[in-house]
């Protein structure tokens, strides 16, 4: 069933201090200070604290009401947080000198005025809201994310997205030294907005800082035309993010191209983009569309690892290519394909300074996972492979609830773990043991992305239907075709009642 929502704890107001008027004023020489009309302000404090107040407090009352009635209906009020389906919230760039500390002025704010502008401009010529609703926040909205390194940003950039329902935030540092300027583009992808999509959240670096021209006037492609390619791509990329978080992954495609192939952009950073191109490819592969795309893939892989040896998500990427190939079609079962996928996760494992919201570790226990399931499949009696299967994936259980009890970004690797107790419990009904087989399904579903609720539902229902429990098989199919029908997932919906149609046959 789906997880029922969790009431956080209230929140208590902290007890009001009753203020007392001050009484003892000091008015020695007041009204020779200051006098209007016929009274002196001292004298006016004098009458209001002598009982006179009240003609007076009532004027103001009716003033203060006045006015908030006009703030009210006149002035705009801003949001708290976004509500389409795709969110972008361009925040101020943070401002330092060259040691790192914040100083005063506009340029961050104006710099992104011209990014979050860019991007509107860009949604808009290519009419992203005939297919996407969409909203973009500048920075008077998003306001500023802070932090001197970027672990200490994206973990702002998380909060923040969070907050206020954003599925992107660009950010980012201005270094203000004269003509030594530069410029470093970041943004964070919201995993709570990507929820399957594990390879791409988290916070990334579009190249390295940017030679820049201050201060900042608008007039960039005179002054900073490498900024303006720089912004283009960014652009183009947050298009391409608007499609993959809509499963239109062609459309994905189309727009990360472009940004690979903008002219403008100079320098480093397009292994981010090239890692996009092969997520994409990726995600387009299954049983059901076929896998012909996985050569693009690992070819894209491959440009982020030449431009970037140390990419630990790129040689993620590279791995799950690799042992996807090695059990689909002729390649099935291929030892060779296998042990290259292990050894490409070690050397992903292996690498340093790699970002927290990567995952990189967690990431890489999941996937050996995976291969020692498909290894067990395939019949290779070299180890225990399941023995080893159970042991990473409770390691990324283990992890997950690591995190949440310390409350530290356990979201990032929700999808992971909701997986990892699904594979737990195909490992338990492997071994014959369907009771706690179910209840790792039953942990998986709690936690997993609508889809594979229904999913999940249905294997609990498999279960149930092969151990002659038909009542409850029936109610788990129907769980699983009343979460496909809300998702409008109809290939999903008739594999659940053609099973609950099978179910209703037992004795």
């Amino acid at each position: 069933m789906p997880p029922a929502k969790r009431k956080g704890p209230a929140r208590r107001s902290a007890p009001k201090k009753e203020i007392q008027p001050e009484t003892r004023i000091n008015l020695q020489g007041s009204d020779n200070a200051v006098a209007t009309g016929p009274k002196s302000i001292a004298a006016n404090i004098r009458i209001i604290f002598q009982g006179g107040w009240k003609p007076f407090a009532g004027v103001l009352v009716l003033v203060a009401a006045l006015l908030g009635a006009i703030l009210w209906f006149v002035v705009p009020r801003k949001a708290s947080a976004m509500t389409k389906q795709f969110n972008v919230a361009v925040a101020q760039f943070l401002v330092q000198d060259a040691k790192g500390n914040r100083i005063a002025g506009q340029d961050g704010s104006l710099l992104a005025s011209y990014v979050s502008q860019e991007i509107e401009t860009q949604f808009a010529a290519m009419e992203l809201e005939k297919s996407i609703s969409y909203e973009v926040w500048g920075p008077d909205q998003t306001g500023l994310i802070q932090g001197n390194t970027p672990e200490e940003r994206t973990k702002a950039a998380r909060e923040l997205a969070e907050k206020i329902n954003a599925y992107v935030v660009v950010y980012g540092k201005l270094v203000k030294d004269g003509e030594q300027s530069r410029f470093l583009p970041e943004f964070y992808i919201n995993h709570k907005s990507f929820v399957e999509a594990s390879e791409i959240t988290g916070g990334h670096q579009l190249g390295r800082e940017l030679a820049l021209t201050l201060p900042f006037n608008g007039i960039q492609s005179a002054e900073n035309p490498a900024l303006v390619g720089r912004v283009r791509a960014l652009d183009l990329i947050t298009v391409g993010l608007a499609y993959y978080s809509a499963d239109k992954f062609d459309e994905a495609l189309t727009y990360f191209q472009k940004a690979a192939q903008e002219k403008a952009w100079v320098g480093s950073g397009r292994e981010v983009v090239y890692l996009l191109i092969g997520n994409a490819y990726v995600r387009k592969s299954s049983p059901a569309r076929g896998f012909d795309d996985l050569p693009l893939a690992l070819q894209n892989y491959q440009l982020a690892l030449d431009k970037n040896s140390d990419y630990g998500r790129a040689l993620i990427g590279k791995a799950n290519v690799l042992y996807l190939q090695a059990s689909q079609g002729e390649n099935k079962c291929d030892p060779v394909g296998f042990e290259q996928a292990s050894e490409t996760l070690n050397d992903a494992l292996s690498l340093l300074d790699q970002p927290a919201s990567a995952n990189i570790e967690t990431k890489v226990h999941f996937y050996r996972g995976q291969i020692a399931i498909l290894r067990d499949d395939c019949q290779q009696t070299e180890q225990d492979w399941l023995s080893t299967a159970a042991q990473e994936f409770t390691w990324v259980v283990d992890q997950y609830e690591s995190r949440k009890k310390n409350d530290d970004d356990y979201q990032g690797i929700e999808s992971l773990a909701s997986h990892s107790y699904a594979r737990l419990g195909y490992i338990s009904y492997t071994r014959g043991d369907p009771e706690t087989a179910i209840t790792w399904f039953q942990k998986a579903v709690e936690i997993a992305s609508p889809y594979y609720q229904g999913f999940y539902l249905s294997l609990i229902g498999d279960i149930y239907a092969a151990t002659g429990h038909k009542e409850e098989a029936l109610n788990y199919y129907a769980e699983a075709i009343e979460i496909a029908e809300m998702e409008a997932d109809a290939a999903s919906m008739q594999r659940y009642e053609e099973k609950m149609q099978a179910a209703e046959d037992l004795p």
